[in-house]
């Protein structure tokens, strides 16, 4: 018996029974969000065409149904610089992601006095109005995680270099921060004007439902993209 040519890949959403809801700012926040990063990041052509097919106020929409126009709009900010900076990414060495992520850490760490550079800069505009209703635990949760983004980026590049494949559990473990999308959690936190304490997001539960969902996300869009990725070399 030969070896399959073919996978039957399941609905991975199949058993979710949640009715989705889409913000009703998501229009208003798509226009000013593309406005924002053309102007930020001076986007040529091509640029134009991913940030039009991305659509990616619409994701912003569907993650925060809830939140204000003003919530909205940074996390849709975040979430569109987010694509292009992890597109960026792809093509960086190990060395050159660290000076981005110093770049970007810097500014978020000390938004009123560091000098930042183009990237900085973007980084500056969203999180200056992030910081004017969100919690200090919800800006050190967000600025750890995407911490832990950059360094798994990093990692992924030094693999790129070297040809090394992680083991599943490895890969497991890095893709959980190269997604994303732990700062993305925390903005939920932000859109929602919580105000949560480290004893509940750190409680096993908490935990574990942040694994699952991260886990369904980034797998889910590893076999969506699987076709685009694969016609990169390395795979990594």
């Amino acid at each position: 018996m030969g070896a399959p040519t073919t996978f039957i890949v399941p609905r991975l959403v199949s058993h979710c029974s949640f009715q989705i809801h889409i913000n009703r700012h998501r229009k208003q926040i798509t226009t000013e969000t593309n406005r924002w990063l053309v102007k930020q990041k001076n986007l040529q052509s091509d640029d134009l065409r991913r940030l039009h097919g991305l659509n990616c106020g619409l994701l912003t929409a569907m993650c925060y149904p809830t939140a204000s126009a003003p919530h909205l709009r940074v996390c849709n900010d975040f979430l569109t610089y987010l694509f292009f900076l992890d597109n960026l990414s792809d093509d960086m060495n190990d060395l050159s992601i660290a000076a981005t992520a110093d770049t970007v850490l810097s500014t978020l760490h000390s938004p009123d006095t560091y000098r930042a550079s183009h990237i900085g800069k973007m980084t500056k505009d969203f999180y200056k109005r992030m910081v004017l209703t969100a919690s200090a635990e919800t800006q050190q949760r967000f600025i750890e995680t995407f911490g832990l983004f950059f360094q798994s980026i990093q990692k992924q590049a030094q693999d790129r270099a070297s040809g090394a494949i992680p083991n599943l559990d490895s890969y497991i473990s890095l893709r959980r921060d190269t997604s994303g999308c732990k700062p993305s959690f925390a903005l939920i936190e932000y859109a929602s004007n919580l105000n949560l304490p480290d004893i509940v997001m750190e409680h096993s539960v908490i935990v574990s439902l942040g694994e699952a969902a991260n886990d369904l996300v980034t797998w889910s869009n590893d076999i969506f993209s699987y076709r685009v990725e694969n016609a990169k070399v390395p795979l990594l």
